[in-house]
């Protein structure tokens, strides 16, 4: 395997010399390591060989400390090739083998002094495998956000895993049998260099290796300030970031440290920042479910998700700011709509706001970019897609426009972004209404359709079973839409009004919110009790005793004033809520969707009229401002 290889994995010959033979411990022979060049220059090379001697792998270049024994650097590479046993630890430990040795990892051919960042790791680490393949975030040497000149396969470093998950746990227990210390190799920068620091814990964590981590666990392994249940924040960090089965066992590492070290969830960063902040601002997003069940561990281990950071952010500020909208999502359904709503205590921002600066910018340069540089700049317009998605969601779940900042033209310009988006949000209102109002219905409907057919089945006989000689039965007899109609009354006792506040997500701590739930579960219960039917429900049109075709309105079961005062439906209150958004912040663009020869004039009423006629036919106010 060449250096411009799709990945950079330990080649499959020693670095400089011959084949390994089989062993009688069942591991192979060592590879011999040897002197090479790995700096970008001549006095580069130089100056580096003079203090550390290296071993070159392909596109990955090892860095030993002065003076490594050799049979220090046997061991590292054997367990970089997973090449070896039990046995071949103990044989190389008694040869001086060090198995607290630490080594640093720098991109093949690059000086040190233009590494972004070095990576510097134990040998216990090193022996730790990537089942997944997910290329953990301390495997990317010389990472960079953008790949740039440096493909980056070339730098991203794919060990062999060990024929077995038991060998893998062997090969651990017989490291920390010989000495290596678990606890000692601190995570962290060293002091302002580019190099940085991995434990075995972080590198367990990051491949999603339970194995390797009940191991360390078992050891005692000292966790607290390594900050372990903070996620990589890069997308480079987790190259299958958004691969399900990778994420399942993430999630089930995450949940085993948790369950023995519960503290861990409440350790802060130097920028007072908690995991949930960390998992807030990943870029991008946590995909197939992972951040709300990410979000729901943390909280049952008590971390406070509306905690603020330094720069005054919640978690929910920076998934609005990167776009991660999974993330949005459940926080929003977490949070009381006050914390969805509040604004930052240093840049003074709600999340929302924060969002339409990201997204204000965003469209800026989009639109300065040429026809061809947006058909290759994709990334951009996804973004612009992601913080559209995050505005919307914030509106449904209570945010509100009359919180952002309106004082300069910039502000003026990000308002109008937003009217923009809130007139897109009420366009849809209507059909997330009644799409709850069918999942609520939906039992009843199904039972009934059912029912409706077998009825006309059952057998009865009315005459005494005593008497000689009773008549067979014989099936039920039935009026025209009568079974229909039993059928329906039967099954309203199926119809699950809370399905409404399980699938509609706007709050019921919200006046909106709160308004149009009291609307829908009215709705619904009157639908499922005071008719004969589902076509009483939804309205159409049928065919008169005259052959006329007959349209009959949606169910009509508000009242307005009194019990002989208008009659409106359920889509005349949901578009009188809209029109009182649009008189609210001046938006255009909002469309009726129903009657719309009939304009508007059938949904303005005064809200505190509303109400609907009881089943002891008295009028009942709905209690709507």
């Amino acid at each position: 395997m060449d250096s411009a290889a799709s990945s950079a994995a330990v080649p499959s010959q020693p670095p400089q010399g011959g084949g390994d033979a089989p062993t009688a411990d069942g591991s192979c022979a060592p590879a011999s390591a040897s002197t090479g060049g790995g700096g970008g220059s001549a006095a580069a090379a130089a100056a580096a060989a003079a203090s550390e001697r290296q071993v070159q792998l392909d596109g990955i270049d090892i860095w030993f400390p002065p003076n490594t024994a050799e049979a220090s650097k046997e061991l590292t590479v054997r367990l970089m090739r997973r090449t070896i046993g039990r046995k071949g630890i103990r044989r190389l430990s008694a040869k001086g083998a060090d198995p607290n040795l630490v080594i640093r990892l720098l991109p093949k051919g690059v000086a040190a002094s233009r590494v972004v960042r070095i990576s510097k790791v134990s040998l216990l680490a090193l022996a730790i495998d990537d089942p997944h393949g997910a290329g953990p975030y301390m495997w990317i040497v010389d990472p960079r956000r953008f790949a740039g000149s440096h493909p980056r396969e070339e730098r991203l470093m794919m060990l062999p895993t060990w024929a077995t998950r038991r060998m893998q746990t062997e090969v651990l227990e017989a490291l920390i049998v010989a000495g290596a210390n678990p606890s000692a190799y601190r995570c962290g920068r060293i002091g302002s260099s580019n190099r940085v620091r991995y434990t075995p814990m972080k590198v367990a964590m990051w491949s999603a290796n339970m194995e390797a981590l009940e191991v360390l666990l078992t050891h005692n392994v000292q966790v607290a300030g390594e900050r372990l249940a903070f996620l990589p924040r890069i997308a480079s960090g987790v190259p299958k970031r958004h691969d399900c089965n990778y994420l399942i066992h993430v999630f089930r590492v995450y949940c085993r440290l948790l369950h023995s070290h519960p503290e861990l969830a409440n350790e802060t960063d130097g920028g007072q920042q908690n995991p949930a902040h960390r998992l807030a601002s990943a870029i991008p997003d946590y995909g197939c479910n992972f951040a709300p069940h990410m979000l729901n561990l943390l909280e049952f281990h008590g971390v406070d998700l509306a905690a603020a950071d330094a720069e005054g952010n919640t978690p929910l500020h920076l998934a609005a700011i990167t776009g991660a909208i999974f993330t949005v999502m459940q926080l929003c359904q977490q949070l009381p709509a006050a914390d969805v709503d509040k604004p930052s205590a240093v840049t003074h921002l709600t999340p929302m706001a924060s969002a339409a600066q990201s997204l204000a910018e965003e469209i800026e340069r989009h639109t300065a970019l040429s026809e061809e540089e947006r058909k290759t700049q994709t990334r951009l317009a996804d973004l612009m897609s992601l913080h559209s998605q995050v505005i919307r969601r914030l509106l449904f779940c209570g945010a509100s426009i009359d919180n952002m900042p309106n004082t300069t033209e910039e502000d003026q310009r990000r308002r109008a972004v937003v009217k923009g988006l809130y007139t897109r949000t009420l366009n849809v209102l209507p059909y997330r209404v009644m799409d709850c109002v069918n999942e609520a219905l939906a039992p009843q409907r199904d039972a009934a359709t059912l029912m409706a057919r077998i009825l006309p089945l059952v057998e009865h006989n009315d005459e005494n079973p005593s008497l000689p000689n009773p008549p067979s039965p014989s099936p039920l007899s039935f009026g025209p839409q009568e079974s229909s109609a039993i059928a329906w009354h039967i099954g309203a006792f199926l119809h699950e009004p809370e399905a409404i506040n399980a699938v509609f997500v706007m709050k019921d701590d919200t006046p909106n919110g709160r308004r149009l739930l009291d609307d829908m579960h009215k709705f619904v219960n009157l639908a499922a009790t005071r008719t004969s039917g589902n076509r009483e429900v939804v309205g159409g049109v049928i065919e008169g005793e005259d052959g006329q075709q007959v349209r009959i309105p949606h169910l009509q079961c508000f009242v307005l004033g009194d019990v002989d005062g208008r009659r409106v439906g359920l889509r005349e209150v949901v578009h009188k809520l809209r029109l009182d958004e649009v008189r609210r912040f001046g938006l255009s663009g909002v469309v009726k969707g129903f009657n719309n020869e009939a304009g508007d004039e059938g949904c303005v009423f005064d809200g505190g009229q509303l109400g609907f006629v009881d089943k002891e036919g008295a009028y009942q106010s709905l209690g709507m401002q």
